[in-house]
């Protein structure tokens, strides 16, 4: 499964030379389990438990004011609550002024993302006057050891499901089915949240003090059933919304994953340009820098490295192989 991975994430040099292979290779591993056994549920997920030793990490018990800070981006609400995602009921809170005006924990549109380009200062602001989302304070933040919070995922069987539709879509691998790999994907997805057709979960406010400010029943077949969900076929529109589903999936798991897959694909499409951003372009880094101290100690392979990558200057805007 893991290998999978590594080679969806060549894709953008999957037809560079014979003995790479790439599609070769992941159709190879697809089209013989009993020789390269893959996951098959979420049972199989590798992932990292919380306890009342290895604590939930982003915050601890009773700060709630620090979660005033977990706002949800503006594109996320976009592709989850948008859409009708039950997920969203799980994963964030209502934005309490869309509660006070008299919206239902229901009603998608009382979930409002924040857009990326404002400054620290603004999202400050705007999470004082309660405009905003934040993230789910009973799921996320009511216990220090992450005891109502799902074990983070290292490698997981949902992102296998899309890393596999992705590459049905592309035609690497024949007799296989983009569209069951996708659904498949989805199902996992909600699966990890423990959520089915029909369940009932209360809602909370975003500092624990109002633990039930009402309930919602899920409705996943509503959600598959969206035009911007359903499955499109194995085309171009195909291919963004796995991409989509996969971030998605990403939530609150697998480090840097999304990121990377982002970087590799232009999905989903952020909004850059502001101040907020933090680079001198207002652009999204696509690669890091080298730390200052090779800078400092070892400034001839320093130089000689970004030479043979094809870089004049450790720019963190600038395109390494892997994604041009």
């Amino acid at each position: 499964t893991y290998k999978l991975r590594v080679l969806i994430s060549l894709s953008k040099r999957a037809t560079d030379n014979a003995d790479l292979n790439i599609p070769g290779q992941f159709a190879n591993i697809v089209n013989n389990p009993a020789q390269y056994p893959i996951m098959t549920s979420n049972s199989d997920n590798m992932v990292y438990k919380y306890t009342t030793l290895t604590l939930y990490p982003p915050n601890r018990s009773g700060y709630s004011p620090y979660n005033n800070c977990e706002n949800i981006n503006k594109l996320f609400i976009s592709l989850t609550a948008a859409n009708n995602d039950p997920r969203t009921f799980t994963l964030f809170c209502p934005a309490p002024g869309q509660i006070s005006g008299g919206k239902s924990v229901g009603d998608f549109t009382a979930y409002v993302g924040l857009d990326n380009n404002l400054t620290q200062s603004g999202f400050s602001s705007f999470s004082a006057d309660g405009k905003n989302s934040s993230l789910n304070f009973l799921r996320y933040m009511s216990s220090s050891s992450g005891a109502n919070a799902e074990p983070y995922i290292l490698v997981g069987y949902p992102e296998m499901c899309f890393n596999i539709a992705e590459a049905a879509n592309r035609g690497w691998i024949s007799g296989v089915s983009g569209a069951s790999w996708y659904l498949s994907g989805i199902n996992a997805s909600m699966g990890v949240y423990g959520l089915t057709q029909g369940k009932v979960l209360t809602v909370g406010n975003n500092d624990g003090t109002n633990t039930n400010l009402g309930t919602v029943a899920v409705d996943i077949n509503s959600f598959l059933a969206n035009p911007n969900v359903a499955y499109a076929g194995d085309n171009a529109t195909g291919l963004t919304q796995i991409l989509t589903q996969k971030y998605v999936a990403f939530f609150m798991n697998s480090g840097f994953e999304s990121f990377y897959n982002w970087r590799r694909t232009g999905v989903p499409t952020f909004n850059q340009g502001g101040v907020g951003i933090g680079t001198p372009s207002f652009a999204i880094p696509l690669r890091w820098e080298y730390p200052q101290g090779e800078i400092n100690y070892n400034g001839t392979n320093y130089t000689a490295a970004l030479t043979a990558q094809g870089f004049s200057s450790d720019d963190v805007n600038a395109k390494m192989w892997l994604i041009k």
